[in-house]
């Protein structure tokens, strides 16, 4: 006989109620090839599946497709997306890490034009994420310094991000202290320092870097 679109998703649903995740994702498949257009939504729980079983680059594929699927893609839409590359990039050592990489730094530059400037660092910030799991977790490449000056500036966009995101904000002004420092990038470390030192004061011990620093710059 033949199945609609709605029994092989019905059937797809018990299986995952019953823990049976690789037969549910043929029936997934199945609703979705009788019908692309109405089931791309679909595509949101075969991504969940692939995620539960760990195979993190097909769950942001899948993802993907559920995104695309849609009539309106918004910028939340997108950083979803990203955060699915994101996460694969980082746990895959795999073949597959390049093609996250690529992928989710292509969504970033989808979706950075169209949020709210106060939102960009939340993409700003998997950005470095991506390109540090490019550098085999290598922060010190320009590439990834040039991302986290780039995070650092969008969150001094705007006073209540700053605030809400002072931790991030110190950690990141630190980091490119201190990979500035080693590279004898004395000027940039003294800068970033002194931005740390400025949004958390109880930062002491940055107080001798920075005297140290700036009898480094002349």
């Amino acid at each position: 006989g033949f199945f609609s679109t709605n029994d092989y998703a019905y059937y797809g649903d018990v299986l995952v109620e019953l823990k049976q995740d690789s037969l549910a994702l043929v029936q997934f498949e199945k609703a979705i090839a009788v019908d692309t257009i109405k089931n791309t939504g679909l595509y949101e729980r075969v991504s969940k599946i692939h995620e539960n079983n760990g195979n993190l680059y097909q769950a942001a594929l899948a993802y993907e497709k559920y995104v695309n699927g849609k009539a309106q893609i918004s910028p939340n839409d997108y950083l979803n997306v990203v955060i699915k590359f994101a996460k694969s990039a980082t746990a895959d050592t795999t073949e597959t890490r390049m093609p996250a990489v690529e992928s989710g730094l292509k969504y970033i530059e989808l979706g950075l034009p169209k949020v709210a400037e106060q939102s960009k660092f939340m993409f700003l910030s998997y950005k470095v994420t991506l390109l540090s799991a490019k550098a085999n977790n290598d922060n010190t490449t320009p590439e990834v310094m040039a991302a986290l000056k780039e995070l650092v500036a969008a969150l001094e966009v705007d006073a209540t991000v700053l605030e809400k995101q002072n931790k991030l904000y110190v950690n990141v002004c630190g980091m490119i202290g201190q990979i500035a420092n080693e590279q004898k990038d004395y000027a940039t470390a003294l800068t970033y320092y002194e931005k740390a030192l400025a949004a958390d004061p109880s930062k002491t011990q940055l107080e001798e870097v920075i005297a140290k620093l700036k009898t480094k710059v002349k």
